[in-house]
């Protein structure tokens, strides 16, 4: 047992929790009869602060543990010990919004060859290992919202990717946009973008799609295109009493706490 440290959490998650440091055997088993076990150990922690609901797998292939002699990352260990054949991955947290719905996956060592689109736009990974995925994100649009066509931000910022909370945290500007197009209510207490019954009823029939535009430039982007299902979300306990529709965005005053979360991981990274 290492003991007790404060979090290295993501931005927007407090990094003032403690967790209970230590080292263990970790696999990743998806049944009794699939498992990728390492059996070199990884740092770990136990966490008990709320925001923390579920637990998280670091898949970043360098160690970042801020300890001394702290053993290599999980996804290290496993190409170490020949159980996956690169430090690649590939993650889609599923689509339960569409027709038939889409599973979520987890491919350690490559990806899933038939959730990638081809593109011209290359991605430049940070090479300082502390600093999330990220990328320029030019432009967001919408189509079809309450107020028709809209330009949501024009003003290219950095986002960071990551999966750990299902939010968007935009400039309050931008929030400010989503607001006027989507008929959006900020609820202080609940720490929610509350949808009401008239405007959710309007949505579901508009059915607006968002567009975001990632690239290093604005004249060469990629486009993600996603339907409102993809961002029409209910809370219920312990925040609302009932299923109360919201919309997975939060604002930030900082340019560099900028993300694009999880709404973006239906997709796939």
């Amino acid at each position: 047992m290492i003991g007790n440290h404060t979090l290295a959490g993501s931005v927007q998650l407090p990094n003032n929790a403690t967790g209970l440091y230590g080292t263990d055997i970790v696999s990743a088993r998806a049944n009794s009869e699939a498992a990728l076990t390492s059996t070199i150990s990884s740092t770990v922690a136990g966490v008990a602060a709320q925001p923390y609901y579920l637990g998280l797998l670091g898949l970043r292939p360098s160690n970042t543990s801020r300890f001394d002699n702290s053993p290599p990352s999980f996804l290290t260990n496993l190409k170490a010990q020949n159980l996956i054949p690169s430090l690649s991955f590939g993650y889609t947290a599923g689509a339960a919004y569409k027709s038939q719905g889409v599973l979520g996956s987890l491919i350690l060592g490559g990806y899933d060859r038939s959730k990638f689109a081809e593109n011209f736009i290359n991605f430049e990974i940070e090479r300082d290992d502390s600093m999330a995925l990220a990328s320029r994100l030019q432009f967001i649009t919408a189509s079809d919202t309450l107020n028709g066509d809209v330009e949501i931000m024009s003003d290219n910022i950095t986002a960071k990717i990551g999966s750990d909370l299902p939010y968007l945290y935009l400039l309050s500007t931008v929030c400010k946009s989503f607001e006027r197009a989507f008929g959006l209510r900020w609820d202080a207490l609940k720490g929610l973008y509350l949808v009401n019954d008239a405007n959710h009823a309007r949505l579901r029939t508009l059915n607006p799609t968002k567009s975001f535009s990632f690239g290093q430039s604005n004249s060469k982007v990629v486009n993600i295109t996603l339907p409102y299902q993809a961002f029409d979300l209910q809370v219920t306990k312990p925040i609302a009493d009932n299923g109360t529709n919201y919309f997975p965005l939060r604002c930030s005053s900082d340019r560099r706490n900028i993300s694009s979360a999880e709404p973006f991981c239906r997709k796939h990274i």
